[in-house]
């Protein structure tokens, strides 16, 4: 703790010599704010919505967007219940009408090749320094709940010649304890994904991010911080 304290104050202290720069244009965050939330409603917003906002960040002239959000459950707009309702009276295709998860789901795979996902962990740990008891790295529980495809999501350097003789038990790499993805019909249209945390230090302060998380033991993420650019200078 210690030592990563100092490191800290030497980290702050070369930053304040280097003096503040300012923030180019080819990052530009869409926030979400009060006065969006006052003008459009509460959040969370409909994905019909969410769909709009994407296709006029792309319209403004965007190379790549990142969602900072987790689309982790269905916007479902009509209940089950109604539905059986409906189909008695043979007008359970009225309900789809109201659904406006494939509205988002349209605009994902029309920018699929340009469009980023992100995902969250319930919690995070690095095998090298945990015990089987607390990093159960192999726990089928875990395992069941990453997406059938996500290592289509790979970063490039985890091919398997990277992976091949690693033990994951001396890993010091970031492993999600519980991964929070996004639904099906999302997931399996994306081609990019990128994860959402980061690790403050003990002061609260954000000075680093971990560059890759091993997920399953069989693929390296990325964060979206640094999946935003790849694919910007992929695009390029």
């Amino acid at each position: 703790p210690h030592l990563r304290r100092f490191s800290s104050l030497f980290l702050d202290w070369k930053f304040n010599i280097r003096g503040p720069r300012p923030p180019k244009n080819k990052i530009v965050i869409v926030e979400i704010d009060s006065r969006s939330i006052e003008s459009l409603g509460r959040w969370p917003w409909d994905r019909n919505l969410m769909a709009q906002l994407t296709e006029a960040v792309y319209a403004a002239g965007a190379k790549v967007v990142g969602y900072d959000i987790v689309f982790s459950e269905r916007n479902q707009k009509v209940s089950d219940a109604m539905r059986q309702l409906l189909a008695q009276h043979k007008l359970d295709q009225e309900a789809d009408k109201f659904e406006t998860d494939p509205e988002l789901q349209k605009t994902i795979l029309m920018h699929q090749d340009k469009i980023i996902l992100g995902w969250m962990n319930e919690g995070s740990y690095q095998p090298v320094y945990s015990t089987r008891a607390d990093c159960p790295f192999d726990d089928p529980q875990i395992l069941d709940g990453i997406p059938k495809n996500f290592s289509s999501f790979g970063y490039q350097l985890a091919s398997p010649l990277m992976l091949e003789g690693l033990d994951l038990w001396k890993s010091p790499f970031i492993a999600p304890c519980q991964m929070v993805p996004n639904i099906p019909d999302f997931n399996d249209l994306a081609m990019h994904q990128g994860t959402l945390e980061v690790q403050p230090d003990p002061d609260g302060v954000v000075r680093r991010t971990n560059a890759i998380r091993l997920v399953g033991g069989k693929s390296l993420q990325m964060p979206l911080a640094f999946a935003i650019p790849a694919l910007c200078f992929a695009s390029s």
